[in-house]
C-alpha cells in the first residue's frame, strides 16, 4: 500500500517537472543554433548601428564601438558572440541599409 502511494506521488509530481526541464533545455539549446542566432545578429547589428550613428556622428572609431555595443548585447542574453568576421559583414550591412540621410557614405 505505502508503495504504491509513494509511486503515485512520484508520477504525479515527478513528471510534470521533468517535462518542464526538458521544455526550458530544449529552449535554451535552440536559442544557441546557428538560425538563431544569425537573427539575433541582424536584431542586434541595427540597434547597434542606430545606436552609433545617433550617439557618435563624427567618431571615426564608430565600428569598433558597434562591435563593442554587438558584443555586449550577445552577452546580456547569454548567448554565443558570433565571429568578428560575421559581425563585420552584419555592420557593413547595416550601415548600407540606413536610410540615405543617415548613412555616412551616401553622398548627396
Amino acid at each position: 500500500m505505502a508503495t504504491a502511494t509513494i509511486d503515485t506521488i512520484i508520477a504525479t509530481i515527478g513528471v510534470p517537472i521533468c517535462v518542464g526541464i526538458a521544455i526550458i533545455m530544449t529552449h535554451l539549446f535552440r536559442q544557441r543554433l546557428p538560425d538563431n542566432q544569425r537573427s539575433a545578429l541582424e536584431q542586434f547589428t541595427r540597434q547597434a548601428v542606430a545606436q552609433v550613428e545617433q550617439q557618435y556622428e563624427s567618431n571615426p572609431g564608430k565600428k569598433a564601438l558597434a562591435v563593442a555595443s554587438i558584443t555586449t548585447m550577445f552577452k546580456a542574453f547569454n548567448l554565443p558572440v558570433p565571429p568578428p568576421e560575421a559581425i563585420d559583414i552584419a555592420i557593413e550591412a547595416a550601415v548600407q541599409a540606413l536610410p540615405p540621410s543617415v548613412n555616412p557614405q551616401t553622398k548627396e
